[in-house]
């Protein structure tokens, strides 16, 4: 005889027994039957709390991330400028460059993503913000981007700021 067959040949007797040990005491104390319904039923109600409460404590660890990486996107902001302005010094510059990269693969690991590039591309008012428009580049394309955006686990933290074509220069070359 095979080890498991035995072992499942056991579980079955003692869900038969259980199952009977319950129809015996339903019998003969019907207040019993009422109370392991009741017991099945708080049980899962527990149950189901302790989900709830696990799933707030998700949700709130991963808003606090959010709102340290946002406060952090500041930093990074401050380091882009300081890259792009420090030109006299070429150690310095990857002295920036280094830190900038540190901190950002630090809030990367934790779910912050930089938006992609949006210059040329058509102008979305979903996903970016229009601050200004230029004369000189085509109707409704970014221009230029002012400043990056991220977003966190799938959510837009901040929106990239653009600027965006009018085509009014065009028009007036075209009459």
């Amino acid at each position: 005889m095979d080890k498991d067959d035995s072992k499942g040949k056991v579980e079955e007797k003692a869900e038969a027994n259980e199952a009977k040990a319950e129809e015996n005491a339903a019998q003969k104390c019907p207040e019993g039957r009422v109370a392991v319904e009741d017991y099945k039923r708080l049980a899962a109600d527990f149950d189901n709390y302790r989900k709830q409460v696990q799933n707030i404590g998700e949700d709130s660890k991963a808003r606090g991330k959010m709102f340290v990486a946002s406060d952090l996107l500041a930093l990074l902001d401050d380091l882009d400028s300081a890259i792009g302005h420090y030109k006299e010094n070429p150690e310095v510059k990857a002295g920036l460059v280094g830190l900038r990269k540190r901190l950002f693969d630090t809030l990367k690991v934790h779910g912050l993503e930089e938006i992609a590039g949006c210059e040329g591309k058509k102008f979305d008012p979903e996903m970016q913000e229009a601050v200004r428009t230029d004369d000189k580049a085509e109707e409704g394309i970014v221009s230029c981007e002012l400043r990056k955006g991220y977003s966190f686990c799938g959510q837009i933290l901040r929106h990239p700021m653009v600027v965006v074509g009018s085509g009014k220069t065009k028009e007036e070359n075209k009459k």
